[in-house]
């Protein structure tokens, strides 16, 4: 079977491995040192292969309003229903540390969810979301310009000295902003910074089977490469605090990028791998929005079991007991999938009634 931008599942296992690096992440387990070396990398990099040049290489409006709406739709009702259930999520004693919201507190909150501005805590993962959406645009962006110089001068290298130039551009404006500690809106200083991932997606995708180069003795070192960046050479990533270790951010990225490929490569030829992280990364936007109100849920129930009383210990954000985490980690990534599969059924039943 070959791997390309027609072979969907394999894509979806990739965005499966890279939302279950995130829910790893969070459960903070030894194994985030190594997950946070590339877990969003591969997300812009899926982001960046799967960009239609076909579609929106000549209306860069369209791939933004595309990115928009299909985000921006999700990312408000997600923060909507947090911001109304927070009050039963204080009293329960999930979250900690915040006040009960008076009904401005609601309305309040729910219109900064509309400028992707929630402030809501287990809403928190979805920070992602605009940063996601304008990192597109201005890839976008890029293609666009190097499609019309290459037009209005009739020669086709313009276009990749265009690409590659703005990419340049952007790693040394997104190193500069970042190693400063630069914080823009909706973490602009990390779109520049990732746009060389993009570019580096857009080559790979002109070729036409990934198998050619996703060898097992590439893979191998690949482990021991991130084996190293955490054990040896100390490096740390952590994007969302402008964390990263220079010019090395893109070599690690690379690398981790490769170590996902190979690994989805692994997953594609197990039947019952293949089926779930399938579903995984069919989900992956739901998993961002609700694994942290999986976790909390995890934590009341095994405080109730365990006898614990005391919300200062259960209600620590983002998971109270580090024991649970292997619970932590199917939990959060099983019942968002499950909760969106049983609205849509009951969504299916409704309408069939209504027919």
């Amino acid at each position: 079977m070959k791997i390309n931008s027609t072979n969907k599942t394999y894509w979806n296992i990739v965005k499966g491995i890279s939302i279950l690096c995130i829910v790893i992440g969070h459960t903070g387990i030894p194994l985030i040192y190594y997950v946070y070396l590339f877990h969003l990398a591969i997300f812009f990099f899926v982001s960046g292969y799967l960009y239609k040049e076909e579609k929106y290489g000549d209306h860069p409006d369209l791939n933004f309003l595309t990115r928009f709406k299909s985000n921006w739709i999700k990312y408000v009702i997600f923060s909507i229903l947090l911001i109304l259930f927070h009050n039963i999520f204080l009293k329960l004693g999930m979250i900690i540390n915040t006040q009960k919201y008076s009904f401005l507190d609601i309305v309040t909150q729910i219109i900064n969810s509309t400028i992707f501005q929630c402030g809501e805590v287990l809403a928190g993962a979805l920070w992602f979301v605009p940063l996601l959406i304008f990192t597109t645009s201005i890839f976008g962006l890029l293609i666009f310009f190097g499609r019309k110089i290459s037009m209005i001068f009739n020669k086709s290298y313009l276009k990749n000295i265009i690409i590659i130039s703005g990419g340049v551009l952007n790693l040394i404006l997104g190193l500069y902003l970042n190693l400063r500690e630069v914080n823009l809106l909706y973490h602009l200083q990390t779109a520049f910074l990732v746009i060389p991932i993009y570019i580096l997606a857009y080559y790979v995708r002109k070729i036409k089977d990934l198998n050619i180069y996703l060898k097992w003795y590439l893979f191998l070192p690949s482990i021991y490469f991130l084996y190293l960046c955490v054990n040896k050479f100390k490096w740390n990533i952590e994007l969302s605090i402008n964390q990263i270790p220079g010019l090395k951010f893109y070599l690690i990225s690379f690398v981790g990028i490769y170590f996902c490929l190979y690994l989805a490569k692994i997953i594609l030829k197990s039947k019952y791998l293949k089926k779930n992280f399938t579903m995984i990364g069919s989900y992956s936007f739901e998993i961002m929005a609700l694994h942290f109100l999986s976790f909390k849920l995890v934590d009341i129930v095994y405080a109730h079991l365990i006898g614990e009383t005391n919300p200062l210990i259960y209600g620590t954000f983002p998971c109270a007991f580090s024991n649970i985490w292997s619970i932590y980690i199917i939990v959060g990534t099983i019942l968002p999938c499950l909760i969106v599969i049983g609205f849509k059924k009951l969504k299916t039943i409704f309408l069939l009634k209504l027919g």
